[in-house]
């Protein structure tokens, strides 16, 4: 059992916070860095430090499901597999989101030090 709760309400509170993680595509934090509404698409305005603490975010959440999983399997009698499916695909999503993420921070970064790269090398290209 998961501290102190039930079997079955471990695994109603679990169905809950999957659920909820899947219908949630936006960001979690103050900052947003994918538009709302749009599935994977970035906020233009997003800084790279925004991106990469968004990618960290995932990270930790997706870290955190893997963790709620792993008891729940090691604590279970039986496991119901349509349920650790879905923990599953919740997971693959969550860590999807933060690769995403780191990787668009890193493209951002590659852009930017192109950017002052040509800037340094001809001064009058910004004109």
């Amino acid at each position: 059992m998961i501290r102190g709760m039930s079997h079955d309400a471990a695994c109603r509170t679990w169905i809950r916070g999957a659920a909820f993680l899947k219908e949630r595509t936006v960001s979690l934090s103050s900052e947003r860095v994918l538009n709302p509404g749009e599935c994977f698409s970035f906020n233009e305005d997003a800084t790279t430090q925004a991106l990469l603490n968004q990618a960290t975010e995932w990270l930790q959440y997706a870290r955190g499901l893997s963790q709620l999983l792993a008891d729940l399997v090691h604590e279970a009698d039986s496991l119901d597999c349509a349920r650790l499916s879905l923990g599953l695909e919740a997971l693959g999503e969550l860590t999807h989101l933060g690769v995403l993420c780191a990787a668009e921070a890193n493209a951002r970064m590659c852009w930017d030090r192109a950017a002052v790269a040509r800037l340094t090398r001809d001064p009058h290209a910004a004109e």
